[in-house]
């Protein structure tokens, strides 16, 4: 125990006037590994590994190679203690609750030396009475964390057959930490979530349940299921108001001593209905529940709701069976990426937007660059953690929906009755926490469990008997065919249920024509990344390249001699078996040869924002046999190289550039067919849209040529339908690495002038045409020192903007540049010299 004695004030209560006072406990720890005397200063909420680096104990985890050294660290036992003061009116209390909200996974927790909880489960909130164990004064909580990774080698013993994935299986813990193809292996633990008192003296609302029976432009029909504790017979009054005074109702009630299940109707009249990015507002009423007797308020809680219907669609055709979403009687095209964690430890980040701090993820900032590219969903993919509540009201408030994973991925899981029942009260806690956010579109029962079952060959590999494959799907069938829809038929019976994402595997014909399918053939199956526009399926709930983060996330885990191609360093941070060797296959087939690294990084993220380019349109062109296309991966968990197309930093690589683009809401598409060249024009804006289009076959020069370009026509797109604009064969006497196609098309939008413009070449980018060294000229505008213009005699290829060791945040980047042509930029800060500004080019590449 610490020597020295520690002394906390605990904060006012939130409600004075309210009978229940939520009470957050103290916000400084001291820590210490069993078996070292000295305790040390620890952040709460936190992790063993955060508390570690702070106080000096180890080197930063993500620098070079430590991430090996740092794992002997999972083995460790670990203990916190607090000291806080109870007042006599706060022991007064009827009910005093003791509420942690998460603890990362195996502990035993201690209040005044008697315990009170064993812990199992990272994803658990664990309410504790604890009146009988408080005192008036000081109080002592002391939480001993126990290796995860042990707890789950033994369960692995014990159980009857060997299952895939060996230990991290067995534990109700985020899987990632045990390490993934872009993860590293950090087994942490902690208090990961706030502990906090409440205090309630006579009437508790426990829970607040809303059912959104019929909704209409005229009503919307509504029933709260309220929980509420008394502890005394009486009648009280429940109100239900909404901020904007648009709502107000008034209900008494009868209530018996004990718990009470209270069901009160209500009505919203021509309600504001909640709809994702592109399509509307994404409106939300903040609605106040107040637990009233003789006037006073005796509790309140707070609940935003945005009215709107969500349906998957699921209808037989010609071809196989449709999947897609309609949201308020829309058909939605889906366009958005996978989201993993935004850290290895889950509370290093900020969810402050103004937070300054470039060192660790800020989730704000990631929605917003999700926005900003156009996204409406977001799957929460589920080998990593059921997100914080303010992550979902993010996606509330920018109209993101989100596609929620239950945590299992990618293994079998135990099926024995302490497992289950651990498993049901994760189920509940997380189900009740998360239902009433309008931005939940969809729970899916785990992530490629069901193909992986089919299709990855365990049964021979783990050489199962005929009987333990039976036991083994069996559990299967009865956790995410059986267990998880009787919970959400009980706690959230209005969303729609997905067992297992994808529904078939990518190798059946079936994964094409039915249901979503993760497409791996382009890298796990080395095909062409164009293989994307052939392989289109009804809704493509995972694909994706890898590409290298930014130069400057490498100068934050490399030294000198380590930025190079396939340093240790380097080597470390690419969680891929075969990560390097498929990128090269990649880069061989299409790009020039690098032994550079800062080209390699530039080369790398190119082939990346190409391919996912060339999904992206394919997806869109097949509208509406494909109604959805949700790449891997938006974010990254470290510094390391993987899928992602934002990086842990928060540096957008050039895919995400690409992507926002792709996912404008009306682009032209350009595409080869069976020796002919086709441009198609997409629209996914609801109603009508008049567009002015341009399009040109120019050589690099700048020249006209094949006398095909068109201006100056207008069109009329209609909301999700395709239309063809052009089509007409390849012209044979042209040599095809010397010129290109553009099409740009503009429209009116709430005023504003709006743009979108697509390019289409002959010949992979090493084979082309281009002047090696063209003549860049970069000039601030005179009247706005924050738009860049950039121009050049010829044409440029990826022209990428770039400070030399600093990050930069361009409005558009890594984009092409025809001959004698224009490109303005947002800067986003005033750069006081030009000269520190540099482009990149293909054509500088280029052994031309």
């Amino acid at each position: 125990m610490p020597k020295h004695t520690l002394l906390f004030i605990l904060l006012f209560p939130i409600f004075l006037f309210a009978q229940t006072q939520d009470i957050p406990l103290p916000a400084t720890w001291v820590f210490h590994k069993v078996g070292e005397p000295i305790w040390q200063p620890a952040i709460v909420p936190g992790t063993v590994h955060t508390d570690l680096l702070r106080n000096r104990r180890i080197e930063n985890p993500f620098w070079g190679s430590n991430e090996r050294e740092l794992q002997a660290l999972e083995q460790g036992i670990y203990e916190y203690e607090g000291k806080f003061n109870i007042t006599q009116k706060q022991l007064s209390a009827q009910n005093i609750q003791l509420i942690f909200e998460g603890l990362d996974t195996y502990s035993l927790v201690k209040l005044n030396e008697v315990e009170i909880l064993r812990s199992n489960n990272m994803f658990r909130t664990f309410p504790l009475s604890v009146k009988k164990r408080l005192k008036e004064g000081e109080n002592t909580l002391f939480i001993r964390f126990y290796p995860a990774a042990d707890s789950g080698k033994i369960l692995a013993q014990q159980n009857p057959y060997r299952l895939p994935e060996k230990e991290r299986i067995y534990t109700r813990k985020a899987q990632y930490q045990y390490g993934w193809d872009w993860a590293p292996r950090f087994v942490t633990c902690g208090i990961w979530k706030p502990i906090r008192l409440q205090c309630n003296w006579a009437l508790e609302l426990q829970d607040v349940q809303f059912v959104q029976d019929s909704l209409s432009p005229a009503l919307a029909k509504m029933t709260a299921k309220l929980t509420i504790f008394s502890d005394t017979f009486g009648t009280k009054k429940v109100q239900i108001s909404d901020l904007g005074n648009r709502v107000s109702i008034e209900k008494r009630v009868a209530l018996h001593k004990g718990i009470n299940t209270i069901t009160v109707p209500f009505e919203v009249k021509k309600p504001h209905l909640w709809f994702p990015n592109g399509y509307g507002e994404p409106y939300l009423y903040q609605f106040n529940i107040k637990l009233i007797d003789n006037k006073k308020v005796e509790d309140i809680k707070s609940l935003s709701w945005g009215f709107r219907t969500v349906e998957v669609v699921q209808e037989k055709d010609s071809v196989g069976r449709s999947f897609y979403l309609k949201i308020n009687g829309i058909p939605i095209f889906i366009k958005g990426a996978n989201w993993i964690p935004a850290e290895s430890f889950p509370t290093n980040i900020s969810f402050d937007f103004k937070d300054k701090s470039t060192q660790i993820p800020n989730i704000p900032r990631l929605i917003a660059a999700a926005k900003e590219a156009h996204f409406n969903m977001l799957r929460v993919w589920g080998g990593g953690y059921y997100e914080d509540d303010r992550f979902y009201k993010l996606c509330d408030e920018n109209g993101i929906l989100v596609w929620q994973d239950f945590m299992f991925a990618c293994a079998m899981y135990p099926g024995d009755s302490l497992f289950l029942q651990n498993v049901e009260n994760e189920l509940i806690d997380n189900i009740k926490r998360l239902r009433h956010h309008a931005s939940i579109a969809l729970w899916c029962g785990n992530n490629e469990i069901d193909e992986a079952w089919h299709n990855w060959g365990w049964q021979k590999t783990m050489n199962y008997s005929p009987n333990d494959s039976q036991a083994i799907w069996q559990d299967y069938t009865h956790l995410f065919q059986e267990m998880i829809p009787a919970m959400l038929s009980e706690y959230d019976p209005s969303r729609y249920y997905h067992p297992s994402s994808p529904t078939n595997g990518w190798g059946r014909q079936s994964a094409y024509t039915e249901g979503d399918v993760h497409y791996w053939g382009v890298w796990w199956g080395l095909e062409d990344y164009r293989k994307y526009s052939e392989k289109v399926g009804r809704f493509h709930s995972e694909y994706g390249m890898q590409a290298l983060p930014n130069y400057t996330t490498i100068l934050q885990f490399t030294e000198e001699k380590d930025r190079k191609l396939f340093s240790d360093a380097l080597k470390n941070h690419q969680k891929h078996p075969t990560g390097f060797k498929n990128l090269d296959i990649y880069l061989d087939r299409d790009f020039p040869d690098t032994k550079d690294l800062r080209n390699y990084i530039y080369l790398t993220q190119l082939l990346q924002a190409e391919a996912m380019r060339t999904a992206i349109y394919a997806h869109r062109l097949a509208k509406p046999y494909c109604m959805g296309t949700l790449y891997w991966q938006l974010n990254d968990c470290w510094s390391g190289i993987s899928w992602s197309s934002i990086d842990y930093y928060g540096n957008w690589k050039a895919a995400h550039y690409a992507i926002k683009e792709a996912f404008s809401p009306i682009v032209p598409i350009i595409s080869e067919r069976h020796d002919s060249l086709f441009v198609d024009f997409v629209s996914d804006k609801i109603g009508i849209t008049e567009v002015s289009y341009t399009i040109h076959f120019q050589d690099f020069g700048g020249n006209n040529v094949a006398n095909q370009s068109t201006t100056g026509i207008v069109k009329q797109l209609e909301f999700n339908k395709n239309r063809n604009i052009l089509a007409m064969p390849i012209p044979k006497n042209l040599q095809r690495n010397s010129f290109f196609v553009q099409a740009i098309l503009t429209y009116t939008e709430n005023g504003k002038s709006e743009k979108s413009e697509n390019f289409h070449y002959f010949a992979a980018p090493k084979n082309l045409k281009l002047t090696k060294n063209p003549k860049i000229v970069m000039e601030l505008d005179k009247k706005n020192p924050q738009l860049l213009h950039i121009s050049a005699n010829t044409f440029v290829k990826n022209a990428y903007i770039y400070l030399e060791n600093t990050p930069l945040h361009v409005s558009e980047n890594y984009f092409d540049l025809p001959a004698n042509t224009t490109k303005t930029v947002e800067l986003p800060q005033d750069i006081l010299d030009i000269r520190s500004l540099k482009v990149l080019s293909l054509n500088q590449l280029l052994d031309k």
